[in-house]
């Protein structure tokens, strides 16, 4: 199980509010474009795996009628307050809901932080409906990223630097996993999307559940 965190939530991700504009823009676009690409429709019931402060379950609230649950280690969601949403502090390996639960369910910037990742997947899948859809967003590792992740972070290591956590994996290796574990990708978008997309640092899949 991943450590419980006590971190204050607005440390996790200061880049949603960095006084440096294109930096907050391509933040929030990867909400935006995770939610679009998500497919929503009222009624859904989501899951956002490594919530956070809220900010992906905002947006979808925003945009549609959902019902909304989150899940973290840091045991600071617990004092979230967003309407019809939920938050438990819990583990992705060990999600306590009902099989064929959600419509949707949310992993951004989560998996690759998961050495060993494939019972956060099993427990995905489980939990998902038949032909749900699994939202990932994930770094490249283009020279790109690690360039951005210097400016942000001080450091082109994956694993140092305020507020880095490790990475296990790319966007690219967790594709071979997730697609092994009876999924398929169907949409695929890189960000930033003002940037060529070679130099692009984060990928968002769209994965169907098929078996």
């Amino acid at each position: 199980m991943n450590a419980i965190s006590k971190k204050p939530l607005n440390e996790i991700v200061p880049e949603y509010n960095s006084r440096f504009i294109p930096v907050k823009k391509y933040f929030w676009d990867r909400i935006k474009y995770s939610v679009i690409l998500g497919r929503l429709k009222n009624g859904y019931k989501i899951l956002d795996v490594g919530c956070g402060i809220g900010y992906l379950l905002e947006e979808v609230q925003r945009r549609h009628n959902c019902e909304c649950y989150g899940i973290d280690t840091n045991v600071n969601i617990k004092n979230l307050s967003i309407p019809d949403c939920t938050f438990e502090v819990s583990d992705v390996a060990r999600l306590t809901f009902a099989d064929k639960f959600f419509d949707v369910v949310f992993a951004m910037d989560t998996l690759e932080h998961i050495e060993n990742c494939e019972p956060a997947i099993k427990q995905i899948h489980r939990v998902l409906k038949d032909d749900g859809s699994l939202i990932v967003v994930g770094p490249t590792e283009t020279f790109f990223y690690k360039l951005c992740r210097f400016m942000l972070k001080g450091t082109f290591s994956e694993e140092g630097g305020p507020g880095a956590g490790e990475h296990h994996h790319t966007i690219y290796t967790l594709e071979k996993i997730i697609t092994a574990m009876g999924f398929t990708a169907e949409k695929k978008l890189y960000l930033p999307r003002y940037f060529p997309t070679f130099l692009s640092g984060v990928k968002i899949i769209r994965y169907r559940k098929t078996n």
